[in-house]
């Protein structure tokens, strides 16, 4: 399962998204956006904020498709090898566990606005994100590109929140044979020293409590707004913190 995101149009705090799905032998394909998200222990309606709903086959012929349920679409495929899934979706909330775009930021919760194909939860996803040359990512999921980021399966991928910006500031430190990424985005000079300083002294103190650490790379994603704001989600490999006011 293979996602392209872009935001041409960043005001409109629209993003675009191309679900493009291969090796179909069905004559029907159920699509499912999930209604779920790590660390928030209720039914979310992330379908609310899809727009302009379309699916083409890979000649770009549209195809048919009925809505089953708010979340969840029955696309008609018989003699169709490939899908393209093309939406919108209205992104213009910051917290923790949501997705924003503006004309310097993209910040991207996969759960939020990702499709799956019901039945293909474990294959394969990469994620390619249109965006300018300068700008970096930030994210727990493999980065083969610049812009190309893999995972796994389909739960990886909705487990890895994202932030990509030509704004943002990023100090990486160590601790036994673990790596940590310690990424800021916002209005703010930090003090890199004392936060290399805190950060390693609080990675220590946990890895010598539990003897181990589960993962090689681990990524502190930290949005700082001007307004009040206190909120975070911790992620398999990473975490997710949105601070105010900067």
């Amino acid at each position: 399962m293979h996602y392209r995101i872009s935001s041409t149009n960043p005001s409109s705090r629209l993003l675009e998204v191309d679900f493009l799905l291969t090796a179909i032998s069905s004559s029907t394909v159920d699509l499912q956006l999930p209604a779920w998200r790590p660390g928030r222990y209720e039914i979310q309606n992330f379908a609310k904020n899809i727009q302009r709903f379309e699916i083409f086959d890979q000649t770009g012929k549209p195809l048919a498709f009925q809505k089953l349920t708010k979340d969840r679409w029955r696309v008609q495929t018989e003699g169709v090898s490939e899908l393209v899934a093309r939406y919108t979706y209205y992104s213009n909330t910051i917290n923790a566990g949501t997705s924003y775009a503006d004309d310097r930021l993209l910040y991207i919760n996969p759960v939020n606005l990702c499709l799956y194909a019901d039945g293909r939860l474990l294959e394969r996803c990469t994620l390619e994100l249109s965006i300018p040359d300068d700008w970096q990512v930030a994210c727990g999921m493999q980065q083969t590109a610049h812009n190309m980021l893999v995972a796994a399966d389909f739960y990886e991928l909705v487990d890895c929140p994202l932030i990509a910006s030509p704004d943002l500031q990023h100090l990486p430190y160590e601790v036994d044979e673990t790596r940590f990424h310690l990424w800021i985005w916002g209005n703010i000079k930090p003090d890199w020293e004392r936060i290399r300083h805190d950060f390693s002294r609080f990675s220590e103190t946990q890895i010598r409590l539990f003897g181990e650490f589960p993962e090689k790379d681990y990524h502190f994603l930290t949005l700082i707004l001007p307004t009040s704001h206190y909120h975070g989600v911790e992620h398999r490999n990473s975490t997710m913190l949105v601070l105010g006011p900067n």
